[in-house]
Parts: C-alpha cells; sequence; structure tokens
C-alpha cells in the first residue's frame, strides 16, 4: 500500500519563475500533504533564486545548479536525486489540478503493478481547476497496450508523468540523437516495459502553451528523419502483435500525415509531402497498403476501429 511518504515531486525549470510559482502553487494546494517537493532549476536567474528562496519556508527543496543544461541533462539529474518509491516528474509552465496526488495514489494503490500513471490532457482553461474530479482510467496491463493507445491518438499529458522510481532509474536515457524533440513517448514507453500503465479520463494537467515552448520552434526540429524514427519505434511496438499491428497499420498513413503538418515544418522549405512519404516508405515506416487503408478508413471510422481493436475502456479506481 502506497502513502503520501512515498510521492516525490520534482518541477525542472529554466528561468521560467513566472509560471514556476504558479505551478509550485498548485502543488503546495494539493488535497493531501506530505510529499517531498522540490525544484531542480539550471542557468539559475536572480529572480528564480529569490522566488525560491520565498517558497523554503513551506518545504520546498531547492536543486540548483549555474550550469546551463539541456532539458535531458536537468532530468537525468532529477531521476538520480530521487529516494522515494514513486516520482512525479512536472514542467514548470503547467497547471495542476488539486486532486491530482490524491488520485496518484488511488492509482497505484488499485493497480499495485503499475509502473507509470499519467493524466488526461486539457488546454490551458484556470477554471477547471475548481471542478471536482472522476476516478475513471485506462490500465494497460503492458507497455505495448501504453503505446498503441498513444499511437491511436488517446489524449495523454506528458508533463507531471509518475513513475515507480525503480524503473525509471532502470529506463535508457532520452534518445534525443535519434528521436530529437519527439523522444518524450518513446523514454515513457522504455520507462513502462516490463509493468503497467494507466490513463485518467479527467484532465489533471493543463498544457500552457506561450512562445518560450522549445514544442512549437520548428526550426529545432523534429527532422524528417527524427520523424520516421518515431514511425519506426511504433512499429517495433505494435507488430509484434497481431492485435496491435492493426492499430499500426490503420493509423500508419494518418501519422505520417501527422507529422508533416504538425512537426516537421523546418524541413518545407527542403522537401515536399510526396519526398517526406518516398523516404518514409524507403525505410519501411510506412507501406503502400497502408497509405490505401488510411485514405479508405479515416476520422470517425478509423478511431472508432482503434478502440474497438484495442478494446481497453475507462473503469472506475
Amino acid at each position: 500500500m502506497y502513502t503520501i511518504k512515498d510521492i516525490e515531486v520534482f518541477v525542472l525549470t529554466h528561468k521560467r519563475p513566472e509560471f514556476l510559482k504558479e505551478t509550485l502553487d498548485c502543488f503546495l494546494s494539493q488535497s493531501v500533504k506530505g510529499f517531498r517537493l522540490a525544484v531542480f532549476s539550471n542557468g539559475h536567474s536572480p529572480e528564480t533564486k529569490q522566488l525560491l528562496q520565498s517558497y523554503a519556508a513551506q518545504g520546498v527543496e531547492d536543486f540548483y545548479t549555474d550550469e546551463e543544461l539541456t532539458s535531458a541533462q536537468n532530468w537525468s539529474r532529477a531521476i538520480a536525486a530521487a529516494r522515494g518509491k514513486l516520482l512525479v516528474l512536472a514542467h514548470d509552465d503547467d497547471l495542476i489540478h488539486p486532486q491530482y496526488i490524491e488520485n496518484l495514489l488511488a492509482l497505484f494503490n488499485r493497480w499495485p503493478r503499475l509502473t507509470l500513471a499519467i493524466s488526461g490532457c486539457d488546454e490551458f482553461r484556470p477554471a477547471l481547476l475548481q471542478v471536482p474530479a472522476f476516478h475513471r482510467a485506462r490500465h494497460f496491463t503492458s507497455a505495448k497496450e501504453f503505446a498503441a493507445f498513444i499511437y491511436s491518438g488517446g489524449n495523454f499529458a506528458y508533463p507531471s508523468s509518475c513513475y515507480q522510481t525503480d524503473f525509471i532509474k532502470k529506463a535508457p536515457p532520452f534518445l534525443s540523437d535519434r528521436f530529437g524533440k519527439v523522444c518524450d513517448v518513446p523514454f515513457m514507453i522504455h520507462a513502462c516495459s516490463d509493468g503497467e500503465a494507466a490513463v485518467t479520463e479527467f484532465p489533471f494537467i493543463q498544457y500552457r502553451i506561450h512562445d518560450g515552448q522549445d514544442s512549437h520552434n520548428y526550426a529545432t526540429g523534429p527532422t524528417a528523419w527524427e520523424w520516421i524514427n518515431l514511425m519506426l519505434f511504433y512499429k517495433e511496438q505494435l507488430s509484434t502483435s497481431p492485435r496491435l499491428r492493426w492499430i499500426f497499420r490503420l493509423q500508419n498513413y494518418r501519422h505520417l500525415r501527422l507529422g508533416w503538418r504538425d512537426w516537421t515544418k523546418c524541413e518545407y522549405s527542403r522537401m515536399s509531402f510526396t519526398n517526406f512519404k518516398q523516404l518514409a516508405l524507403e525505410q519501411g515506416a510506412l507501406t503502400r497498403g497502408n497509405i490505401w487503408l488510411g485514405r479508405l478508413l479515416r476520422g470517425k471510422i478509423s478511431h472508432w476501429l482503434q478502440q474497438k481493436i484495442l478494446g481497453i475502456y475507462p473503469e472506475k479506481y
């Protein structure tokens, strides 16, 4: 049985004190108290240092370094410092519902084999923090089922995911040389290997969109190669199961188009969508049969089929 003392919340930040304050206030306002709360900041600004000094009396620990680190490096040092049973790795620019930690405990006690629990995600709406949470989640008995859920367009929030500490310490580091800025999902799936995952239906995490986000800076990728590597990663995860292989087939062409439309904009001056598609075909990330299937079964029909194939629906916890 997990208790509140088993949870550590580590917030990663880099010179964003105006957002960090709101995130810390969210965690300090949780319906359950007694978990460890620490901030891992790098390239420490005077404003961030002053802010964290003001929170010291409330038990917020400050693991700062003046060194300028990449997000992956800061993430790694946070994982190395973890000593509890459960670790929440939070970003510094999100809003967290006050019942989130309470629900994480309920999830891990409902399904003791969980190695990863994450929230549904919603747009940035502070009023949602006042809405009582409901307790329904999808429970995946393998990392491959979890990968299929994400690949098929399932709603989830990468920030503030909660990991079983022993598992995340053994997970491979961010494979940014292979996936670039879209290396977060492969990391989560690797951290879930040999265990189970749960995703809440209620959106406990509100994802803030702002100018400083690297995910909206298309000059930094992902490149065409990085997106194709991501497609190959999903193929590797799903192709060993006859059931999940059909989810890959149904989603394969849509995932390529999604990558081109929303992510690989840095390639627009160098190649056309036709070139991108041909590269994916040559690398085995896409098949002509899947192109035909994706064009034939689109939208709600495809989504309904993928949900029926996966066969995992929200249940009470």
